[in-house]
């Protein structure tokens, strides 16, 4: 039984799977199947020679997950990777991260691996590592490494942005646009990559009309990159400004904008990216304390709240919000929505936090309708966080540290 490491649950139990495994060598690949029935099984692959490399589930049909030897993982992505289909490929990315996620893979030998997925032409496939990436940024690296987690995370992605660029081609597909969305929300939000934050800012105070005549301009940008340019607008002052990180000129356009318009769709993205502020404390703490105001929403309340809880900074500073002002933050909050509220902290990764998140939640389980089950995930979701920031920190810490 899959278990991500530091989970207790029993691995006791048994099913019958159908495997097929995929081979091959040049241009010759085959496929055989077996019917694992035990704990343990063998599938012999015909010929005299081994394969060069070998994807332990074709056409990502099964439902299992596996893992590989490194070496035999290196060939895959190296010799392997043009062979295997779009869901083959996705398998692998996608079972990278669960054999880190387990413990069953060493930092050292899968992280050299990410930017072969990285630099896949499908989207699906390419971004699969965002998750992992953006945890080695928050969860691993330390205020000395975090500089270079984030360089070395966005450089997986600087050829690729530099290909889509800001604008959309002429006959662009859907996905390529999705693709340009996706990317400049990860370059902007984690890996934090100077040059696209400064040009995302740039669009962002456009978009609002700073500068200018003070009113929304949608044709300043996509409508998919509005939320990644208002956020790099609201973090990045402008070049040459004197002033520090964050932007009260750029939060007091915002807040303008949220009171004056009826779109709610214009509302959440506005609030979105207020509720992004990475280093400015003050603002920071007045898009959280939007909760409170009465122009916001019901459905609104928690938006810049839980979008601080993305974050390392964020996090703390929303959960010393909430402690202090609970009482007067959730009288607003619709009861359907209340009992989630354990689950935006369960982004913490140390055993310090865990036991602050239990201590304050605990004795208020009854006010909040469905909080008990949440809160167990929560408490579950940062101890497996811990657990796997221990197994890995000696090897990231030596990754991180030879970039």
């Amino acid at each position: 039984r899959y278990l991500p490491v530091g989970s207790t649950a029993s691995t006791d139990a048994l099913w019958q799977i159908p495997v097929c495994v995929r081979y091959g060598s040049g241009r010759t690949t085959g496929e055989v199947c077996t019917l694992l029935t035990g704990p343990s099984g063998r599938v012999t692959i015909p010929g005299e020679a081994c394969p060069e490399w070998i994807m332990p589930n074709a056409s990502a049909a099964g439902y299992y997950r596996f893992s590989l030897p490194a070496d035999d993982l290196a060939r895959l992505l190296d010799d392997g990777w043009s062979h295997l289909t779009t869901p083959e490929r996705l398998s692998v990315a996608n079972n990278l991260r669960a054999s880190f996620g387990a413990s069953t893979i060493a930092a050292a030998d899968l992280l050299p691996l990410l930017s072969r997925v990285a630099e896949d032409d499908e989207r699906l496939v390419a971004t699969e590592p965002f998750p992992l990436l953006t945890s080695i940024v928050d969860d691993f690296a330390t205020d000395e490494t975090r500089a270079a987690a984030r360089a070395w995370a966005g450089s997986l992605y600087a050829a690729r942005w530099r290909r889509l660029g800001w604008r959309p081609g002429r006959r662009e597909t859907g996905e390529t646009a999705l693709f340009r969305r996706d990317l400049a929300s990860f370059l902007v939000r984690v890996a934090r990559d100077e040059r696209v934050r400064s040009d995302a800012a740039e669009r962002g105070r456009e978009y609002l009309g700073i500068g200018g005549d003070g009113a929304i301009h949608a044709d300043a940008v996509s409508v998919d990159l509005v939320v990644p340019v208002l956020i790099a607008a609201v973090n990045v002052p402008p070049d040459g400004a004197a002033r520090g990180p964050g932007s009260s000129e750029v939060f007091d356009a915002m807040t303008t904008h949220l009171f004056a318009t009826e779109d709610a769709i214009l509302r959440q993205r506005l609030l979105t990216a207020l509720g992004s502020i990475e280093d400015d404390a003050e603002l920071a703490g007045r898009a959280i304390a939007l909760g409170l105001d009465p122009r916001v929403r019901v459905n609104e309340i928690l938006v810049p709240l839980q979008v601080q809880t993305e974050t390392p900074e964020g996090r703390e500073r929303a959960l010393t919000y909430v402690e202090s002002s609970f009482d007067g933050l959730f009288a607003r909050v619709a009861t359907t929505r209340a009992g989630y509220a354990p689950l935006a902290f369960s982004g913490f990764c140390d055993e310090a936090h865990r036991a602050r998140v239990e201590a304050f939640f605990t004795p208020r389980l009854e006010l909040l309708p469905g909080a008990p089950r949440n809160l167990r995930a929560a408490l579950e979701a940062i101890t497996l966080c811990a657990a796997r920031r221990s197994a890995h920190a000696e090897g990231v810490a030596a990754f991180l540290a030879a970039r």
